[in-house]
């Protein structure tokens, strides 16, 4: 039998496999294996998780949350949060039970990551086998990209957790399209993660793309397919109108590409090592990219339905989302950690097809993923710097007195929510103090004058100062003569907006 006749039967977890026999069922060695390895994964993103303050973009979506009632949240829009709404609601809901303290709140997306495990294991150990499936799950276990999103709380480890679980309906589906009810359940999947990140429309493209390809002979399945996707569709039209406004708004509403080559091959180091040592990185791509490509053949051969799934989940959203650059430049390679998991089980298939070299060749190739891995792991911990909003209102706190006020300089067109974050919810008392905001588009001297005019003192939070040219060309020069800056301090980063802290004292 051909490939090409062979990639057109319904797949069957009894095809023709190049690596060892293995059944679906579980023995309890396995079981306890798997346990293990989840403890691990678990105690690595436990790991210095409230060590940080909460950045801006953590606190923003919280405060955006604990402000409102969960519906309020869970139909959220404002034109400068360019994100839709069901991770809003999720964390209203979780602040309800869980408090809005950083390890609870953090917590959440340590559990995502965790969940991702299981299901990169379901996958794997269905349509593969479990030698693979061990491999995957160690190796996203240990990726640092994956271990950074597990522990930073926005929608990126509930999206990638989203995206395993629609992708392993949509395997099922490649087996068994004759499931009405199993359509049904999968359009709601993807209709779940375009509400939690408009990166899951990539994941439809690459989805629909891999399905279309295996079920292209059936046709009553590609009419259950069109519907399924129609009534996703349907799903989204509620917001499409909120979405376009979100595009229209800001570049950041896509997180979408750059015209660059150089940027595009920037997500190879990204998703290979990230935070690695730079001097390393001709390593890890020396090692990630063979054993990626030898994967990628082997399934090709042998598993070519289940590698249409993996290759094109974790390589089309990254080319569509570059090729989106052409019209709005703005790529973050991190932000498409949800590609990372399909991709490390191609190269988990390659790591188990070196065996047939030398029986030692896979172990060694595991074991310098992981020194890589966990090298790029320790080299984050120690050496990111996120966005110090804990430190700044102690500072104030500490110093404050009657008479004060704080203005929070409000450059990005909406309230500096991380102050009021640890200022409100986790202080209370003595965060009491008077803040002020003003926006940029109604922004006049006036108005600035009239925040100074009653206080003894003025607290100045300033974020993105030095490229906040509204702030320091228009509003310090504004502040009233009498009042002298005698505080200033810069918490800066290394990958994020700085922010910064100026008192204004009123002088005799």
């Amino acid at each position: 039998m051909t490939l090409e006749a062979q990639s057109d039967k319904t797949y069957s977890y009894q095809a023709a496999k190049p690596f060892r026999q293995s059944s679906l069922y579980h023995t309890g060695r396995e079981i306890a294996l798997v346990a293990l390895l989840l403890i691990a994964a678990l105690a690595l993103r436990l790991y210095n998780l409230t060590q940080q303050s909460l950045w801006y973009d953590e606190a923003n979506g919280l405060y955006f949350a604990h402000e409102r009632s969960f519906w309020q949240a869970i139909t959220f829009f404002f034109r400068f949060e360019p994100h839709p709404p069901l991770f809003f609601g999720i964390m209203n809901l979780w602040m309800d039970f869980f408090g809005p303290t950083e390890f609870a709140v953090r917590f959440f997306a340590v559990l995502m990551g965790l969940a991702a495990l299981i299901v990169l294991y379901l996958i794997a150990r269905r349509w593969l086998n479990q030698p693979i499936a061990l491999i995957g799950l160690v190796l996203l276990a240990v990726s640092p990209l994956h271990l950074y999103w597990s522990q930073t709380i926005r929608p990126y480890s509930l999206l990638t957790l989203e995206s395993l679980v629609s992708l392993y309906l949509a395997l099922l589906l490649a087996d068994k399209p004759q499931r009405n009810f199993l359509w049904l359940i999968y359009s709601l999947s993807l209709t779940v993660t375009i509400y939690t990140h408009y990166l899951g429309f990539h994941i439809i493209l690459a989805q629909g793309l891999a399905l279309l390809i295996t079920l292209r002979q059936n046709k009553s399945a590609l009419l259950k397919m069109v519907m399924a996707y129609a009534l996703v569709g349907l799903s989204f039209l509620p917001w499409l109108g909120n979405f376009l406004t979100h595009v229209r708004t800001t570049t950041q509403s896509t997180y979408l590409g750059s015209q660059s080559a150089e940027r595009l091959l920037s997500v190879l180091d990204t998703f290979a090592s990230f935070y690695l040592p730079p001097a390393l990185l001709p390593l890890a791509g020396a090692v990630i990219l063979p054993l990626y490509f030898l994967g990628a053949n082997w399934l090709w051969q042998n598993y070519r339905r289940v590698a249409y799934f993996l290759i094109l989940v974790g390589l089309l959203p990254v080319l569509t989302s570059w090729l989106s650059g052409l019209f709005q430049p703005n790529f973050n390679p991190r932000y498409l950690v949800f590609c990372l998991p399909p991709s490390l089980l191609v190269i988990a298939v390659g790591i188990c097809s070196l065996k047939h070299w030398h029986k030692f060749l896979p172990l060694l190739a595991l074991l310098l993923l992981l020194a890589l891995n966990l090298l790029g792991f320790y080299n984050y911990q120690q050496k990111y710097i996120f966005q110090d909003w804990r430190s700044l209102v102690n500072t104030v706190v500490a110093q404050q007195q009657p008479g004060d006020i704080v203005f929070l300089a409000n450059n990005d067109g909406y309230p500096v929510s991380a102050f009021d974050y640890y200022y409100r919810y986790l202080l209370n008392e003595p965060g009491q103090l008077p803040r002020r905001s003003i926006a940029r588009k109604t922004f006049s001297t006036a108005e600035v004058a009239q925040v100074f005019q009653d206080a003894k003192r003025v607290w100045v939070v300033v974020l993105n100062f030095d490229d906040g040219d509204w702030v320091r060309k228009q509003v310090l020069p504004a502040i009233p003569n009498q009042f002298k800056q005698t505080y200033f301090k810069e918490y800066n980063t290394n990958d994020q907006s700085s922010v910064h802290l100026i008192r204004y004292d009123k002088t005799d």
